[in-house]
């Protein structure tokens, strides 16, 4: 079987989304499907049997879309954002995968997307994830992974610390860059007059495999992201042991079962969420509870992810629907 995935950048390009799209590529490759990964040139001049467009260039590929007979699966990451008509036209004449449930919602409430059209499956855990086994009394050493684009809330984060100068921590931040350095280059220089500038290390890109290493490493981590469909760090943080403080994003109904993140209460000023914080950095009892208390959920292994994906898309290629006919 052949299959064209048209996606937006190199897997150099670390995040949520291209690591979700790699094990799906590494899997269709061993099991011997015909992949043209990064996809560029014409949709419509495709030979494949089955194209994968990622939500990430949906806008680039919006019209023909919206016009070909061939058969596409749309991949969505996070929710799509584009004129609502010609979104609910592409919507409705394609199979779609999405990796949160957030993102189901919305596309059956706000464009009556049909549920048997749309398919869920949420990102998996890494097979070996070692745990953390020893916790300090308090948590000094934070840690937040999250991509340097708008809305993950590094400015915020910075903001909430300063008033926290009086307490011990270091926080080191991870992130991507290159996806807006328009950001990246705004949030460098905020950061430079911070109060709390060298006990803030801002760093690059880390390689996923070392994520496990930095979480074992670290007391505590932060994700003060305004929107995510599903929160891969949180749910590698879980695995790994890793008491989290996060917005209520990203699958926040699964992850609040384990008992080891805490949820800021939505809708909380600076001030508000600094007493969170502080709660938590002073108090032994608060951060003792989420590291003895945390209890183990259920997420699916990125092998299983990926066959599940493989046998999604060999049944949309057998299958004979009147939706591929538009």
């Amino acid at each position: 079987m052949k299959v064209d995935f048209f996606t937006g950048e190199h897997l150099i390009k670390i995040s949520g989304g291209y690591i979700y799209n790699d094990h799906i590529l590494q899997y269709l490759k061993e099991r011997n499907i015909d992949i043209s990964y990064n996809r560029v040139g014409s949709l419509y001049d495709s030979q494949a049997e089955l194209i994968i467009v990622d939500g990430i260039v949906l806008e680039k590929y919006k019209y023909p879309l919206a016009h070909t007979h061939k058969k596409v699966v749309l991949l969505f990451h996070a929710i799509p954002k584009m004129g609502q008509d010609i979104l609910k036209t592409i919507l409705e004449r394609h199979r779609i995968v999405v990796t949160g449930e957030e993102t189901a919602r919305f596309l059956i409430n706000t464009y009556n997307i049909l549920e048997e059209n749309i398919y869920l499956l949420q990102p998996g855990i890494p097979s070996g994830w070692v745990k953390k086994q020893q916790y300090p009394n308090l948590p000094r050493n934070l840690l937040c992974i999250s991509n340097y684009v708008k809305g993950k809330g590094h400015f915020r984060i910075l903001d909430v610390f300063a008033g926290l100068s009086d307490l011990q921590w270091q926080l080191s931040i991870y992130g991507n860059p290159y996806l807006d350095q328009d950001y990246f280059r705004q949030l460098v220089y905020y950061h430079q007059l911070s109060p709390i500038k060298d006990r803030v290390h801002i760093h690059g890109v880390v390689p996923h495999q070392k994520i496990n290493q930095l979480l074992v490493a670290a007391d505590l981590l932060l994700l003060f992201s305004e929107q995510e469909t599903f929160s891969m760090i949180t749910a590698e943080a879980i695995y790994a042991g890793l008491p989290v403080i996060s917005t209520r994003v990203g699958a926040a109904e699964i992850f609040d079962r384990s008992g080891i993140v805490n949820y800021l209460p939505e809708d909380l000023d600076t001030g508000d969420v600094q007493r969170s914080i502080r709660f938590l950095l002073s108090e032994k009892g608060q951060y003792e509870q989420l590291t003895q208390g945390h209890t183990p959920i259920s997420l699916p292994l990125w092998e299983q992810v990926a066959a599940a994906f493989y046998n999604y898309i060999l049944n949309e290629v057998s299958a004979n629907r009147p939706i591929w006919k538009a």
